[in-house]
């Protein structure tokens, strides 16, 4: 089991040019311990210097060519183990397809087909990289994507979604990330229409969320829905003591840990990439 912060700041969209110091940050990672990656795809039409544009449906150019070398980079220092996590903005993201500032040159239809089938697609181009790449993969396509009650046009998202892409990888083990709380557990049913559940769960657990882990765990094995493990595809990275205590609890079906780069101090919608070293307390903890 290890933990690894995640990179988000430009990590694939500016890898030409911060080759460097990725290369710095990740080789200090694997000297710590770490042996597993997080890879926020995050992406729209146009993107800008974190998000990947995909605007054609793939990807393309440099960003592709920036996103083999970086998995091949982490593969050559020797991480074992990945997730793709699928994060769409703006345009690309089914929240915003009723905003008029985002969506005014084509309505504000609640769905919006053209962006699903683009989404699709350029989530198809971008797993279809990971697949052929040196260390084993997870895909997450659609972050925290398991609706609350009520979140209609996402259910229906996620519905539709799973089902075209388990179509066209032939993988029922896909599934989406999910934000861990009781009123989730039923809609979970909903999402995966059929018996073809997740390989494993994947939880995004911040410290806030952490004292009722042990109650989601309950609901969802009560729901029928455990006996599959989890990994925590997001969390802190900045050496919570909080996170050590929860998992120290209970390791009996947790195959491993990632963070995103923020601590409780980092202000709300920043990375920093520094906070992917701060590892000290976890490596002792042997997460």
């Amino acid at each position: 089991m290890s933990f690894t912060p995640t990179g988000a700041n430009g990590y694939i969209r500016q890898f030409d040019q911060q080759r460097p110091l990725i290369t710095q940050h990740l080789k200090a990672m694997y000297a710590n311990g770490q042996r597993r990656l997080g890879f926020p795809i995050l992406y729209y039409e146009g993107g800008d210097t974190i998000a990947l544009d995909s605007s054609s449906g793939e990807i393309a150019g440099q960003d592709k060519q920036n996103l083999n070398d970086l998995l091949s980079l982490a593969a050559d220092i020797g991480f074992l183990e990945c997730v793709c996590e699928m994060v769409p903005e703006w345009s690309a993201a089914w929240n915003d397809w009723a905003n008029p500032t985002v969506m005014q040159q084509l309505g504000t239809r609640y769905w919006q087909p053209e962006e699903y089938a683009r989404n699709l697609l350029f989530t198809d181009s971008v797993w279809s990289i990971f697949q052929k790449g040196r260390m084993l993969a997870h895909l997450d396509p659609l972050a925290e994507a398991i609706p609350a009650p009520g979140q209609q046009l996402l259910l229906d998202y996620c519905q539709r979604y799973i089902y075209d892409l388990r179509q066209q990888f032939g993988d029922p083990g896909l599934g989406f990330s999910i934000i861990p709380t009781l009123d989730r557990v039923p809609m979970i049913r909903q999402v995966y229409s059929t018996e073809e559940l997740p390989a494993f769960w994947n939880i995004h657990l911040y410290p806030s969320a952490i004292e009722s882990w042990p109650q989601f765990k309950a609901a969802m094995n009560a729901a029928g829905l455990g006996g599959r493990g989890y990994i925590w595809g997001e969390t802190y990275c900045a050496n919570q003591q909080c996170v050590v205590d929860a998992v120290n609890a209970d390791r009996s079906d947790l195959f491993f840990v990632l963070g995103w780069p923020v601590g409780p101090d980092t202000p709300q919608g920043v990375s920093q990439d520094r906070l992917t070293l701060e590892y000290s307390l976890y490596a002792a903890a042997g997460i």
